[in-house]
This record gives structure tokens, sequence and C-alpha cells, in this order.
């Protein structure tokens, strides 16, 4: 490994490993706005905070990313909610007779950010594979209403584009699969889980594949580090409420490393998926884990993790320019590997 330039943010974490220059500069830009972990601000004002700096016009994200094609916002009608859920899609241009769907649920921690915080990583996605994105607006948590919101709103979704490819702008034979980062990763589990052997694949980045904080070696290392950190985890699992009921830490469509029990469908009904995971990150450990289990379940499973990077590399395309196309560029190989095998 050739040898580090200094660091200010990083520097615990350069004495052990690896650290890009990208994932230091962002640090950096973060001090200089006075941004501070989420767990130093609470709920309310994390949700405010962020969406202050990762809100983006439309022709700036276009712009950033190069994204050419269209970009339609719509409504998706589901039966428990009578206003439907906003989404957005994203065709590119010269998208394939029969192109690929798929449907992407964003990070958080299933209590802040949305859609339009990913406009730049949806239209990657979408540029990289030449693929339909469909990006929907789920609720956080904690709701009075569904105390399992989020994961109700995105398998009803699923569900409807499933049933919609047509109207999508894909064909009858077009793969759909998930993908999420983060929470995202974990409401993506949550649907092969409710939905199985039905979706062609799922792409899990640095996923929230467990509910286990303490023992991790990953959490342990970035437990207060520079942007999303361990501390914070432990403040989304608080802010969520999702695990002070009991039974849902022991629920697959919830937890994924929850064991199965008879009855419930096997981890071996999962589809092919991509475990990508940033190196620098406190959710490292518990995909790397998840993966194993999927491989045990004689699921085909690829594991890649992007050395120097945090957290937020794959959706932060403006701020982890190179990191994030590597990124990408994974999931683009990992998705056309597939198509290549259908054919």
């Amino acid at each position: 490994m050739s040898e580090q330039p200094a660091f200010k943010h990083w520097a615990q974490t350069a004495k052990k490993y690896f650290v890009h220059p990208e994932t230091e500069a962002s640090a950096h830009q973060s001090y200089q706005l006075g941004l501070k972990p989420f767990w130093e601000f609470g709920l309310e004002e994390s949700r405010s905070k962020f969406a202050a700096s990762a809100h983006k016009p439309r022709g700036h994200c276009l712009e950033v990313t190069g994204f050419k094609g269209e970009v339609k916002d719509i409504v998706i009608p589901v039966p428990h909610l009578a206003d439907g859920i906003p989404t957005t899609v994203y065709t590119p241009e010269g998208v394939p007779d029969v192109p690929v769907i798929i449907v992407y649920f964003h990070g958080g921690g299933l209590v802040m950010a949305d859609k339009k915080c990913y406009e730049m990583c949806a239209m990657t996605l979408s540029k990289y594979n030449k693929a339909i994105v469909v990006l929907p607006e789920y609720r956080w948590l904690p709701c009075a209403q569904d105390r399992l919101a989020p994961f109700t709103d995105c398998e009803a979704v699923t569900r409807w584009v499933l049933a919609n490819k047509t109207t999508l702008g894909g064909v009858a034979s077009s793969l759909v699969g998930v993908a999420g980062d983060s929470a995202g990763g974990q409401l993506a589990c949550s649907i092969t889980y409710s939905i199985p052997e039905t979706l062609a694949f799922q792409v899990l980045i640095y996923p929230v594949a467990d509910i286990i904080l303490e023992g991790i070696e990953s959490m342990k290392d970035f437990w207060e580090t520079p942007g999303f950190c361990g501390k914070d985890m432990e403040a989304m699992f608080e802010w969520c409420q999702l695990f002070e009921e009991p039974s849902h830490a022991s629920n697959p469509r919830v937890n994924p490393s929850a064991p199965r029990r008879k009855g419930e469908p096997a981890l071996s009904t999962s589809p092919p998926t991509l475990v990508l995971l940033a190196q620098l990150d406190p959710l490292r450990d518990w995909g790397i884990s998840y993966a194993g289990k999927l491989r045990d379940a004689r699921v085909p499973v690829e594991l890649r993790i992007v050395d120097g990077c945090p957290h937020v590399f794959f959706s932060d395309v403006e701020g982890f320019p190179s990191c994030s196309a590597e990124g990408h560029q994974i999931v683009a190989d990992f998705i056309r590997g597939l198509i290549q095998k259908k054919q």
C-alpha cells in the first residue's frame, strides 16, 4: 500500500485502513459547513439538516450525472393509502427493447431522507444499467398508523411494478429486481422475504442486515468517526422505535438476519444477490455476515467491498465521484452478468 497523505478528520482510521482522498475531502466539507453527526442533533433536526444538504435541483442532478432520458413523477396506487405513493421513474436514453426494471429503496434509517435526496443516485443507477429505475417515497418511522409503514409501502410498490411492467415502459419479459442502500437494503431484503421466488435479483448496498450492535468489529472501528458512524446507527434504532416490540427483532420481514421458522419462506428463496459494502462503514460486517448466510443457503452471491470509502459513497455521486462510479460499475456488471445468463 502506498503511503497516504496526512489526514485531519480520518487520522485515527488511517492508522489501520486505507482512506480514499474523497473520503477525507467529504469530511472536511462537512466540517466547513458545520455539520455534525446525527446522534448529536436528534431526529427532527437531523431530518432538516440532511434535507438541506442533500436536496439539489433536478437540473443540477442532470448536469452532474450526465443522465439523458425521461424523468417522470407518478403516483402508484396502493390499497392501504388513499393518496397512493409518490414515485419517480427514470428511463434512460437508448433503453433496450427488453429493459430491466430496478425498484430502488433509499436509505435514511427508516426515519429520514426522501427520494429527492437520491435523485443523483437513481439517475446514475439508470444510466449505468440502461435500466428503468423506480424510486418510491415510502413513509418514515415512527408511524402511528402502521409500525411497519416503510415495509408495507415498499412491498405494495414492488407488487404494483411486477403487475405493471408495460405501464413503466418495460415489457412482459423484463427482469424486475430490488436494490437499496443502508435501510433501503433492509427494505430490499424484506421484499424478497415477503414476495419469495418472484424477483430476478437483489442489490444490497451496505444494508442494515441485523440489529446487533455489540461485538461487531466494524461497529467498534467506526463507532465515532466522520460521516455516518455506529453511534448514528444506535440513535436511528432508537428513533424509529422499530425494535421496541421484541417480536420485530425475530421477524425476518424486518430483521434480515432473524432465523427463518417453519412455515416461513426459507432464505434459499432469495434471488441472486450482490452485496456491495463500504470498507469504512459500521455496517460493513453485517453485510459480510449476511452474504455468508445467503451462500450457506445456496443463493448465488457476489460480495464486493470498496476500499477507503465510508457509508454514503454510493449515493453521494457528487461528493464521491470516483468511488461512487466504482460502486455503480460493480452493480452494472452484476446485473449485466445476470442478463447474459438468461439469454
